[in-house]
């Protein structure tokens, strides 16, 4: 959309390009996932941001995200990030400068309790507005950072936002979405982690084992849901699904 350079922070990877090949793996930092990395180092406590800096030490792809948000010939930088990212690379972002903090547009539901004090201010003013009635890019929490950006992104490319001054496209930001409605609160009834997993069961029973596990399809039959705990349950369905299938072979 902006003619762009683009990076991807990957927690298996390091700092990586779109056109870039790496190989395929399944790496998570999320907790409660079969996949999530830090559950299986045992040594000691181990924060997200300990895995980045080990990755650092071992992976040519793997650098400090502080230089290239630095970099001076760059005048606009976009970053979205979700909690677990943003905890990923916490360090990193301890040691921008207050001057790269003026060129930063960061993105991420609730991302501001997250990042140093010295950022907070760099959080673009989105709310759930963006999922609201009048939003043109509507979506889940689970997406809720890339579909701010996008849409900050878009206003950056029709002349709307110049991104010369940091307070001055807040302000833009809030005036712009001043007359948006919050979406409608629709109420859903509880439902407890066991049942969760025995609706999992059946909607991978009923697709013929293929991926058609998603928490809208629970939050459509009236049942509340975060995704995070749908993902968490997930991996405990697939981890029971494993062992019932390897000790079947024995």
């Amino acid at each position: 959309m902006l003619q762009s350079d683009l990076l991807v922070i990957s927690a298996g990877m390091g700092l990586v390009q779109p056109d870039q090949k790496i190989p395929s793996y399944s790496l998570t930092i999320a907790n409660g996932g079969p996949d999530c990395i830090l559950e299986k180092i045992t040594c000691r406590q181990t924060r997200p941001s300990d895995w980045w800096k080990a990755l650092k030490s071992i992976s040519s792809n793997c650098h400090s995200i502080e230089p290239v948000l630095g970099n001076s010939s760059t005048q606009l930088v976009l970053l979205c990030l979700s909690t677990n990212y943003a905890k990923l690379v916490y360090d990193d972002l301890t040691k921008v400068s207050n001057q790269t903090a003026q060129r930063l547009r960061i993105f991420g539901a609730g991302i501001s309790r997250h990042l140093p004090d010295k950022l907070k201010n760099s959080v673009m003013p989105y709310d759930a507005k963006l999922n609201g009635p009048d939003s043109p890019f509507r979506g889940t929490a689970y997406n809720f950072g890339g579909r701010a950006m996008l849409h900050f992104a878009s206003h950056i490319r029709d002349g709307r936002i110049n991104g010369n001054s940091l307070d001055e496209d807040k302000e833009i930001l809030s005036n712009l979405m001043a007359g948006w409605r919050y979406p409608k609160f629709t109420a859903r009834q509880s439902i407890s982690d066991d049942d969760i997993v025995q609706f999992i069961r059946r909607q991978w029973a009923e697709s013929n084992n293929r991926s058609r596990l998603n928490v809208n399809l629970l939050r459509n039959q009236g049942f509340a849901c975060s995704v995070e705990r749908f993902q968490k349950l997930r991996g405990r369905f697939f981890s029971l699904e494993q062992r019932i299938e390897s000790s079947s072979l024995l």
